[in-house]
């Protein structure tokens, strides 16, 4: 029973560090591709531009939501402010 249970142990620590090694020689590969992919002149520049204008469309987007939030504020603000100095105007009256 116990050279059963101690083969089982061995057996877990065995296939957890394959595990553990293939996940790591993969993430390892998957990095190493994106380096290539980084440093070739070629593919950097096929994928660059496309990059840029999806970043400037996030950005315009981004800007937009930024102005329209500033806007919704500013009303509200604005709003309030009247509230206040026409609750003080009639209180002063």
């Amino acid at each position: 029973m116990k050279m059963l249970a101690a083969t089982a142990r061995l057996g877990t620590l065995a296939l957890t560090a394959a595990l553990g090694s293939t996940a790591f020689a993969q993430t390892a590969e998957q990095e190493g591709r994106m380096l290539l992919a980084m440093n070739e002149p070629a593919l950097s520049a096929d994928w660059q531009p496309a990059t840029r204008a999806e970043e400037q469309a996030q950005a315009e987007a981004v800007e937009r939501e930024l102005a329209v939030s500033a806007e919704a504020i500013s009303r509200k603000l604005d709003e309030q402010l009247e509230d206040r100095l026409s609750r003080k105007l009639e209180m002063s009256i």
